[in-house]
């Protein structure tokens, strides 16, 4: 529903799905994941290579819109909870500058990686919304990437939902549809 409405007043929207695989949090039963998840811990190690490998898929997918003629300076990417965190990394490693970023109840993965690892998009939009109940990916996880992604770039903005939990509210859609404006 969420990206259906915002899907009306833009152009093409694509949903890529995450792939089902054995996920460590989920006792190792398969299930939609991005990459692998040990704990929701911010101490634990994450899964670089499972954060690298999707992340490639949707520089690919970035790739594949510039050679249809689509500027990436008009291409947006985003997501929610792992989505999001992929979109963050692809969009922030992206090779030419997008038009900006939507993490929606996310973090920066391999934050340690950065600023190095953020060349062209040092500078594009970037909005971060979180709800201040959520208890999947804490909000002080969002506060986190948000201060982490400031010290390189300015133009982050962190839209806070008290009490909503790991889900979107109108509100949320509203101010996606002020950013991609």
């Amino acid at each position: 529903m969420l990206w259906q409405v915002i899907s009306q007043s833009m152009g093409e929207v694509y949903l890529p799905n995450a792939p089902s695989i054995p996920v460590t949090i989920n006792m190792g039963m398969r299930m939609p994941a991005w990459y692998d998840i040990a704990s929701l811990s911010e101490f634990d190690s994450e899964d670089e290579t499972g954060i690298k490998k999707s992340a490639e898929y949707v520089k690919q997918l970035i790739a594949t819109e510039e050679e249809n003629g689509i500027p990436s300076n008009k291409i947006f990417v985003g997501g929610f909870s792992q989505g999001g965190a992929v979109a963050l990394y692809s969009g922030l490693t992206y090779k030419n500058k997008l038009g900006g970023i939507i993490g929606l109840s996310c973090y920066l993965p391999l934050h340690r990686q950065f600023p190095v690892s953020c060349t062209a998009n040092k500078d594009i939009p970037i909005v971060l919304c979180h709800g201040t109940g959520d208890p999947v990916v804490n909000y002080r996880f969002g506060e986190m990437t948000c201060t982490k992604i400031k010290l390189f770039n300015n133009n982050v903005e962190l839209k806070s939902y008290p009490g909503m939990g790991h889900t979107q509210c109108a509100e949320e859609l509203g101010d996606i549809k002020r950013f991609l404006k």
